[in-house]
Parts: structure tokens; sequence; C-alpha cells
């Protein structure tokens, strides 16, 4: 009996848990996850445990609604439940209802995932996480009077700048923290790490060149859209000339939302994997000219 114990808890709980962390950056690896929650936990406790109780919200919710059951072992079901906390303790001032709320909140972004991938024909990817961040953001703010926190102050080293696009990923702009989740991507897979960091320069070089606002370059919110579509689209399949125009792709939106002061989160991401995506299947449908 305690056996079975052991492995219902591996297997049901545990393993589907740090799964979850590593599919932010799309690598069904236990190792990633252990790397991301690591960090996490490092960075801040609060959004540790913030993060934790969304994403087993997010597992009990899963074990109901999720078919097929793959996607609830890989941790498919539940990174945007890691997500959505994540958001909620950077963006808000720790409240004692705050663990609670991203509790309810990552079961919601389950059934918000079951029931966009039963309607949308492209994938939903972190569509779940951008809505009910958007809702219950609001609600915190001027419900239970939840503040903004004390800002990080910004790495300030120029030759690791490139690394906080890798830190806002898990939403922190210090340098160690994007190296650590560029780790976490190259313990699962080392072609997606080289597009991770490939992905974290260029996007850095292209603000640089277009002269984008230094503010946004230096804390990292122009190119960690551009991190999660390199791995999105690598593990898809996607051809490196599709990723390297999603990339510009990403970074250009990523700047026109946030000049007209939206929280962006991973808008940018989805609406340039959407493109790219859609733009390669009207490519294969294509008739090939005689």
């Amino acid at each position: 009996m305690t056996k079975k114990r052991f492995l219902f808890c591996r297997d049901e709980l545990l393993f589907p848990l740090i799964r979850g962390y590593g599919q932010i950056l799309f690598q069904p690896s236990a190792a990633s996850g252990v790397v991301f929650l690591t960090t996490i936990l490092c960075l801040s406790p609060q959004a540790c445990l913030v993060s934790l109780t969304s994403t087993v919200g997010a597992l009990c919710m899963a074990r109901k609604w999720v078919r097929p059951r793959d996607e609830f072992y890989n941790g498919t079901a539940t990174f945007n439940a890691a997500l959505t906390g994540l958001a909620l303790s950077s963006m808000l001032s720790f409240h004692f209802l705050l663990p609670l709320i991203g509790f309810f909140a990552g079961g919601v972004t389950v059934v918000l995932q079951s029931l966009l991938q039963s309607k949308m024909k492209l994938p939903v990817f972190t569509v779940p996480f951008i809505i009910t961040t958007w809702l219950a953001l609001p609600m915190c703010t001027h419900m239970l009077d939840m503040g903004r926190p004390p800002v990080t102050p910004t790495a300030t080293s120029d030759l690791l700048t490139p690394a906080t696009n890798a830190a806002q990923v898990i939403f922190s702009n210090q340098e160690w923290v994007g190296l650590a989740v560029v780790l976490g991507v190259y313990m699962c897979s080392s072609a997606a790490g080289n597009w991770v960091v490939g992905a974290a320069i260029g996007s850095w070089l292209l603000a640089n060149a277009l002269n984008m606002p230094a503010a946004f370059i230096s804390e990292g919110l122009l190119g960690f859209n551009a991190l999660i579509l390199v791995t999105a689209l690598h593990g898809r399949g996607s051809q490196p000339m599709s990723i390297i125009t999603g990339i510009g792709i990403s970074v250009v939106l990523s700047l026109g939302l946030l000049s007209q002061g939206v929280n962006i989160l991973s808008v940018p991401f989805v609406l340039s994997a959407w493109i790219m995506i859609s733009l390669e299947n009207w490519l294969k449908r294509k008739p090939m000219p005689e």
C-alpha cells in the first residue's frame, strides 16, 4: 500500500507538477522543471508559493478535465497555471489571500485551455494564462487593494544584458536568473538551448539596431517573447527561417504593445507564433509551380 501511494504521488502529482514548470519554455523535462522551480524559489519564496498553489489548483482540475492524459503527465495542462501564479506574485504585493487566488486561477487556466482547444484550429499556447491574468489582476488590485511590489533594480552589466530577455520569461530582470533559465533549457535539449541563446542575443541586437527604448531593452521586455517563440516553433519542427522571422515579428509587436501601455505578458509570442504557423500551413497547401 505504501508503494502504491508513493507511485501515485510521484506519477500523478510530483512529475506532472515539475514538468509543468519545464513546459514554461516548452521543455517536457522534469530536469528543466527542477531548474526553473529552484530558480524561482531562490528569486522569491513568495512567488514560488503562489506559483506552486496555482499549479496544484491546475493539477486538481486537470485530473477531471484533461483528455488525452498525456497532456496531464507531460505538464502541458499545468504550465499556464505556473505562469499565472508567477505573474500575479510579480505584479502584486504579497497578500495572505494571494496563494488561494492563485489556486483558483490555476483551475481556471485548465478549463480555458480545454475549451479553447476544442474550438481553435491553431495551438492554444499561453492564451489561458493571458486571459486569466488579465482578469485576476484588476480584481486583486481594486477589490483587495493589492498594490505593486517594490521594483527590483535592473542588472547593469552590458555583457550579460541579453540574459535579462531569458529572465523575463519568469518575470525577473536579473541576469543570473536568465542564465539559470538557459541552463534549464539545455537540461532538456541542446538544440533548443542554442535557439534560446540565439534569440536572446538576436532580439537584443535587433532592438538596439532599431533604436528602441533603452529601458525596455535593459529590462528584457522586448526579447523574452522571442525566447518563448523559438522553443515553441523549434518543438513543432518549424524551419529556421520561420523561427528567425518570428523573432523579428515578436520584437516589433512587443514594442508596439508596450508603447500603448499594454501589459503584454506573452501576447507577442502568441501572435507571432500564429502568424508563422498560419504562413507555414498556407505554404504547404499552395500548389507547387510546374
